[in-house]
């Protein structure tokens, strides 16, 4: 006698359920895991919030005590408390199984079941898998979504060699679906499934012709993911504009990150010490407990730090290992997805990750394969599908303590990674 869903959905239950996402991949960076989990005091079912207070205008003064007592007050100040909230962003991820794979599992033969269960466990694990890059990715992001930038085209054919986006074609993969937008996010120029990615040539071919309008500067963002992906330290760091649902940073100057501009210069040691530099004056003098993070510009500090050492009298290469790398006791990490002419100093204490809602596999009266409705009135499809979901963001109150952004150095020389 034959079988429903003998084997695929036992086997689901007890490798998936009641298990946080965490523990299903290895995929999740140990930079992103050091992000800690925001106190559920502060999440509502909106997103998050911190209370921050204004600057104060220092409402207070000193008069000449040799003239005696009993001066007045000065007016109190106004420092107001302010509410910022960091909105939820869903995360929505889809694998599919056809009735080809679920008719090996409503037979007899136990092989076959015991098959189609491997294929389900697999394509579930390339969606979680896939749904930690894009989280690691956007840790150093700014929320836009965007994974790659044009710099030319040639029919189906799209180059990303753009100096505003040093990543190449490296963050794309065949058969994934991305929207073309204009360069300032505001012209939507339409969708493509990529076909096939070279990631040394730094080009994509599209599956179709490319949608009207493609040009120079364009943007590759994730599909119907328009500044909603998590935002990263890109936004929270950022000087100017908006933050957290206020409409100027300058409130308090802590909301307001630093950035350093290099203008294509070599990394050094100098600009090294600025970002330090920077931090202590912006947190008052207090030490920082921030970290480096760079990428290939880690090349460029091998280069500038332990290329050569003297060593009794004689130059000698003292060799250089990149995870025990320092810069005046500050831990200098590598970390594959800093853009490739950033430098970051960030201390994670002042970084949340807020989760109002955990990524797991949705189920329906205990069930995790939902099937597909066809279209136009034909009934029902014989394709199931599996579905995760999670909400949450990152967050902080503090830009200024949290991140020192020194940006556009040179990558002359440098390893970029399009060789991967």
């Amino acid at each position: 006698m034959s079988t429903t869903q003998s084997i695929i959905e036992p086997a689901l239950r007890e490798r998936f359920a009641n298990r946080p996402v965490e523990q299903l991949t290895d995929d999740f960076s140990e930079t992103y895991k050091r992000i800690k989990k925001a106190s559920p005091q502060a999440i509502n079912s909106r997103g998050g919030f911190y209370v921050v207070q204004t600057t104060n205008n220092r409402s207070h003064e000193y008069s000449d005590g040799t003239t005696g007592e009993g001066g007045d007050f000065p007016s109190s100040g106004r420092a107001r408390m302010r509410k910022l909230t960091v909105p939820a962003v869903i995360t929505r991820s889809t694998a599919n199984v056809t009735s080809s794979v679920l008719a090996q599992d409503k037979g007899e033969n136990h092989a076959l079941a015991l098959n189609a269960a491997s294929l389900m466990d697999q394509q579930i694990q390339n969606m979680i898998n896939s749904h930690a890059l894009t989280q690691n990715i956007s840790v150093w992001g700014d929320g836009s979504g965007e994974l790659a930038r044009v710099s030319g085209t040639s029919g189906t054919t799209v180059t990303c060699n753009n100096s505003g986006n040093l990543f190449g074609t490296q963050l794309l993969e065949p058969e994934m679906i991305v929207d073309v937008y204009s360069f300032d996010l505001a012209t939507f120029r339409g969708s493509i499934i990529i076909s096939t990615v070279n990631r040394g040539n730094m080009t994509f071919v599209a599956s179709a012709a490319l949608p009207a309008g493609t040009t120079s500067s364009d943007r590759i963002i994730l599909k119907n993911s328009k500044n909603n992906l998590y935002r990263g330290l890109k936004y929270l760091g950022a000087n100017s504009g908006s933050f957290q649902g206020e409409s100027d940073r300058t409130i308090n100057p802590m909301l307001s990150g630093i950035n350093i501009d290099t203008s294509g210069r070599t990394l050094s040691a100098a600009w090294l010490r600025r970002q330090i530099s920077a931090q202590r004056f912006k947190r008052n003098g207090k030490k920082s407990k921030a970290e480096f993070f760079m990428s290939s510009q880690a090349d460029a500090y091998e280069a500038t730090a332990y290329a050569m050492k003297l060593q009794t009298g004689m130059a000698a290469d003292t060799g250089y290992d990149p995870d025990k790398a320092t810069f005046g006791g500050v831990k200098v990490n590598w970390e594959i997805h800093v853009q490739r002419d950033h430098v970051f100093n960030v201390d994670w204490s002042y970084m949340d990750r807020f989760e109002l809602k955990p990524y797991e596999l949705e189920r329906t009266n205990g069930n995790y394969l939902h099937r597909v409705n066809a279209q136009s009135g034909r009934g029902h499809s014989a394709q199931f599908n599996i579905y995760a979901e999670g909400m949450g963001n990152f967050g902080t109150n503090n830009p200024a303590a949290l991140v020192a952004i020194a940006y556009g150095f040179s990558t002359s020389g440098l390893e970029l990674g399009n060789n991967t």
